[in-house]
């Protein structure tokens, strides 16, 4: 199967990131940092990177992208209120 050029590089994208997110989670083990110790606002960010390299994915269809932007607009939205201490 050919795949054109910008899917192909989505997915090399895609995979550097997963690939850098497993660097941070391995480093943060090494240096003894476990997640609970992590504020709550911080585990939100971290889920939104990895949607964000979800959404870079060539299989999601066009729907699925809309779906998860969706997501990610609320849960920053959410972030910026729990930030606020509303």
């Amino acid at each position: 199967m050919v795949r054109s050029p910008s899917l192909e590089s989505r997915r090399r994208i895609a995979e550097r990131r997963l690939s850098e997110r497993r660097a941070t989670v391995e480093r943060r083990r090494w240096l003894g940092v476990r997640p609970h110790d992590e504020p709550v606002g911080e585990h939100v960010r971290n889920a939104l990177q990895l949607l964000m390299q979800l959404a870079g994915s060539p299989r999601l269809d066009e729907e699925e992208r809309r779906d998860l932007a969706a997501v990610m607009d609320r849960l920053t939205r959410a972030v910026r209120e729990f930030e606020r201490g509303g």
